[in-house]
C-alpha cells in the first residue's frame, strides 16, 4: 500500500506540505484508513490535497473542503465539497454551524490562511464538531513566530515568541484542562482554571506539538482510577 507520501508525489492536482507533516500524518491518521472517514479540511488551494485524502483513506471517504476562494468550487465532486467563506470571520462560522449542526467529522485539517486569528477562530467553531476518538490538526505554525510582513491579512500584534495571542500559547490552556482534576481547589491558594477555557478543550484528550504542526486527540478523557496488580510487594 501507497504511504501518504508516496500519494503526495503522485496526485495529478497541485498540493503544497512541509515534508515532516507526511509521518505525522502516518502517525495519527492511519488509523482511518478502510474506514470511510469524515473529513474537513481548511483550505483546498489547487485540489491536490482533498484527492490525497480520499486516495489514502480509500473508499466511503468524504472531504468538506473550507476556502475563501471561489475558484475552489470547480474542485467539487461527488466525494468532495465545497464551502466558499472566511475562517477568520465568526460570523462564517456561525452560519457553518447552524447548517452541519448534526455532522461529526473524523479529521479536520486546518491548512487555511496561517494567521493566528484564523487558527484560534477556526478551532473554537470546530472543537465540538469532531468525532470522539477524531482528530483536530493545524498546520504550519511557525507563522505564530513571525511578526513583520510576511504575514497578510493579519493582526501582527498576535504573533512572535511568548505573545500569549499567538495559536501555541493559546493552546497550551488545554494542558491544564486536561489535567485539571489534579488542581488543588483550595480557592485563594491556586489559580483556578476559567470555564470558558475549561469548556473549549473539554473534548481534547491529547494535545501533541510537532514542528510547526499541533495534533489534538478528541473525545472524552479516560477517568484516572489507580490500578494495582496482585503481584508480591518487595
Amino acid at each position: 500500500m501507497k504511504t501518504i507520501r508516496e500519494i503526495f508525489y503522485s496526485q495529478k492536482k497541485h498540493a503544497d506540505k512541509w515534508d515532516p507533516y507526511f509521518d505525522v500524518y502516518e502517525t495519527w491518521l492511519s488509523r482511518f484508513k478502510g474506514t470511510g472517514p469524515r473529513i474537513l479540511e481548511i483550505g483546498v488551494q489547487h485540489g491536490g490535497s482533498a484527492n490525497m485524502w480520499l486516495e489514502y483513506f480509500g473508499p466511503g471517504t468524504t472531504v468538506l473542503g473550507i476556502d475563501i476562494e471561489d475558484r475552489c468550487l470547480q474542485h467539487a465532486t461527488d466525494d468532495i465539497k465545497i464551502v466558499i467563506g472566511d475562517q477568520g470571520n465568526p460570523k462564517f462560522w456561525v452560519d457553518f454551524l447552524k447548517t452541519h449542526a448534526n455532522e461529526r467529522f473524523d479529521v479536520v485539517i486546518d491548512d487555511g490562511g496561517h494567521c493566528m486569528n484564523q487558527m484560534i477562530t477556526t478551532f473554537m467553531a470546530l472543537s465540538l464538531m469532531v468525532a470522539d476518538g477524531g482528530i483536530y490538526m493545524i498546520e504550519d505554525t511557525h507563522t505564530a513566530y513571525w511578526s513583520d510582513s510576511r504575514l497578510f491579512r493579519s493582526h501582527y500584534g498576535h504573533h512572535g515568541l511568548n505573545n500569549p495571542n499567538n495559536i501555541l500559547e493559546f493552546t497550551k490552556d488545554a494542558v491544564d484542562v486536561i489535567n485539571r482534576e489534579h488542581i488543588e481547589p483550595h480557592v485563594g491558594m491556586i489559580q483556578q482554571i476559567d470555564p470558558k477555557i475549561t469548556d473549549l478543550y473539554k473534548n481534547v484528550k491529547g494535545l501533541h506539538y510537532y514542528n510547526s504542526m499541533i495534533v489534538f486527540e478528541m473525545g472524552p478523557q479516560t477517568p484516572f482510577t489507580r490500578c494495582l496488580n496482585s503481584g508480591t510487594k518487595m
